[in-house]
């Protein structure tokens, strides 16, 4: 009969070092942990790029997203802070899945009519002054424009009848280029007054027509002594009235309200 087999050696006792190194991996292994698994109907939580956990709120568009961050504050952000981050900087890898599930962002339609270049209507509720010259068009909605003068590029400042619609409130001034007019007005829109925003007020509108008083205003103290700096009265009944045109000018403009 042979001998049994000696027992087997136990095995060696880690040293201090490996044992170190094995927490160290345990370590690794917790910091590197995936990011939270959302379930149907639950918040979408994802890991930012710092480690930190966050809820997403909305997607919004160019790869950005809403989120509330957790309490644990860092340099990304406060505790419970509300911030926009992007994809791909702001988190971490491997979660497209759950950022393509965040609910899309309600996207706020611009009201028609509205331009980015910043053209201003101005809102009337009675006819405006209008210059002399101008001229009536049909737009293409139907309805009666003034035409006030003739920008640039195709351009005209109009003032619209008082019949409201989606081209524009009653009596309402504003731009509009020459495509939005009736076909076949070419020769009207073209015989509109020329606009000159830096002539001076009294080549926007002709002298007050023949026959009509312009107020004359009172002389100045020391004008009948014949003071070397008084006005004489046809200087100041000419400033006057330019004064007049003036205020017509901004009137039409919408700087100052029409006079009743």
């Amino acid at each position: 009969a042979f001998p049994p087999p000696p027992p087997p050696a136990p095995a060696p006792a880690p040293s201090p070092a490996a044992a170190d190194k094995v927490d160290d991996d345990d370590d690794e292994e917790a910091e590197a942990a995936p990011a939270p698994v959302s379930t149907p109907g639950a918040p979408i939580r994802v890991r930012t790029a710092g480690g930190r956990e966050a809820i997403v709120l909305e997607k919004m568009q160019r790869g950005w997203f809403r989120v509330e961050l957790d309490q644990n504050a860092n340099d990304e952000g406060g505790a419970g802070e509300r911030k926009s981050m992007r994809m791909p900087h702001g988190f971490a890898p491997g979660q497209d899945h759950l950022l393509d599930a965040a609910p899309q962002a309600a996207v706020v339609p611009k009201p028609k009519g509205s331009s980015s270049k910043g053209r201003k209507s101005v809102q009337q509720t009675v006819p405006g002054p209008v210059p002399v010259g101008a001229v009536q068009a049909i737009t293409a909605g139907g309805r009666v424009a003034t035409i006030l003068e003739r920008k640039q590029r195709g351009w005209f400042a109009v003032e619209l009848d008082g019949n409201a619609n989606d081209e524009g409130g009653a009596f309402e001034r504003k731009s509009m280029r020459r495509p939005m007019f009736a076909p076949g007005q070419d020769s009207v829109l073209d015989s509109a007054p020329d606009a000159m925003p830096y002539a001076p007020p009294h080549y926007y509108h002709a002298p007050p027509p023949p026959g009509v008083p312009v107020a004359q205003p009172a002389a100045l103290p020391g004008a009948a002594q014949g003071a070397p700096n008084a006005m004489s009265p046809a200087d100041m009944a000419a400033a006057f009235a330019q004064f007049q045109q003036f205020q017509q000018f901004l009137q039409m403009r919408g700087a100052l309200p029409p006079q009743s």
